[in-house]
């Protein structure tokens, strides 16, 4: 789906459009190089056909976080900008500016489900699913939307609670939903491989004529004509967490927790299926000024048997800059805070074509995230990605 082409869209951007406001940071998309995705061997087959799929991540900043806990003092950025009136269009207006729709969304310190992010998205083909973390209280949590024309739920939304900490992770398997165009497709290739059975088939039958013409013996056994191979039904699962958020060694040592029992769950119900795990890890990839402790939830994602690379270290070589940068000001944590915390990770089977760049550092303004320029403290990942099936 084209944002040109679809007239939801467009009356979503022409609401965005009738202030003043700054636009959006500008962002551009990086392609692959040939590492994203493992050399195939001459020796091997080639490989199978596979399925476009692209996903967003993005921690939205909770509504409940941001102002009404009367928080307004804590981000450095104008105030106006802050109220729920104004970044829930422009949270839209993230999701949906990129060219080609996410085909999943998955969302962190979501507190505007049912009367925000679910109509605004079922409005442009999404189904979704949301889930409170368990603290009494919070009044946020994660969410999921996949585009029904793309991706069919296989089964019951699963939600794990952790057995350290109030946070939550939601898992679900996807059906890829097959065109009329790849149906016929499928069938064209699998009278062609039918085809080819009988045309050998064809040939030790007559072979077996000539011999026996010849005197060499009685009439060999036909062999039977298989049938066609059936049309594969191909999928992805999918898992979307946020991690606990103390940036200390307890809050790692948590977080690494977390982790292994959310890697551990998804190889468990993973039925054979390529996975996704998108995610707030909270986590770096390594120690620095803002972390100043040894990092353990990010290499063990990484070492964890389930078998995952991080889709934009993949794409770029390494993990960005940042995905999240602010300004605390006032009694509560004050500072400037930059981190990469944010991932998309993905099984080694699955390919990374391109993913979408943060924000060049030196368009960031003073008072960094978030603000009129841009609605949360953390930036949306997306990733372009091909996901074996056929």
């Amino acid at each position: 789906m084209n944002l040109n082409d679809n007239k939801k869209i467009r009356a979503v951007v022409d609401m965005m459009s009738i202030d003043s406001r700054p636009p959006l940071y500008s962002r551009s998309w990086s392609v692959s190089g040939a590492a994203a995705a493992p050399p195939t061997p001459p020796t091997t087959p080639p490989r199978p056909p596979s399925h476009a799929l692209s996903v967003m991540q993005f921690n939205v900043l909770a509504d409940s976080l941001c102002a009404k806990l009367d928080n307004y003092g804590c981000f450095a950025g104008p105030r106006d900008a802050m109220e729920w009136e104004q970044r829930g269009v422009r949270l839209m207006e993230e999701v949906t500016r990129h060219g080609e729709l996410p085909d999943l969304v998955a969302m962190e310190e979501v507190d505007h489900f049912a009367d925000w992010f679910e109509p605004q998205l079922a409005a442009l083909g999404y189904a979704g699913t949301w889930s409170k973390k368990t603290g009494k209280r919070s009044r946020d949590g994660c969410a999921l939307f996949w585009r029904t024309s793309k991706l069919a739920l296989r089964g019951d939304v699963e939600t794990l609670r952790y057995s350290v900490g109030g946070q939550i992770a939601i898992l679900a398997a996807f059906d890829f939903v097959r065109s009329e165009a790849a149906l016929a497709a499928a069938a064209t290739a699998s009278a062609a491989v039918s085809e080819a059975v009988s045309a050998v088939v064809r040939s030790v039958e007559a072979s077996s004529s000539s011999v026996t013409a010849g005197g060499g013996g009685g009439a060999a056994a036909t062999p039977p004509c298989p049938p066609p191979p059936p049309l594969a039904v191909a999928g992805v699962f999918v898992a979307v967490t946020h991690l606990k958020a103390s940036k200390n060694a307890e809050g790692e040592a948590i977080r690494t927790v977390q982790l292994s029992e959310l890697f551990d769950r998804v190889a468990a119900a993973r039925a054979g299926l390529p996975c996704l795990i998108a995610l707030d890890m909270n986590a770096a990839p390594a120690s620095s000024a803002c972390a100043p402790y040894a990092p353990s939830a990010y290499p063990t994602a990484l070492a964890h048997a389930l078998g995952v690379h991080s889709t934009y270290a993949t794409a770029l070589g390494a993990e960005p800059a940042y995905t999240t940068w602010k300004i605390r000001v006032g009694d509560f944590k004050s500072g400037e805070a930059k981190h990469t915390i944010d991932y998309i990770f993905a099984t080694t089977d699955i390919a990374v074509e391109r993913v979408l760049r943060m924000p060049a550092e030196g368009d960031v303004v003073a008072t960094r995230l978030p603000g009129w320029e841009y609605p949360s403290d953390h930036i949306a990942l997306y990733a372009a990605l091909r996901v074996p099936g056929c």
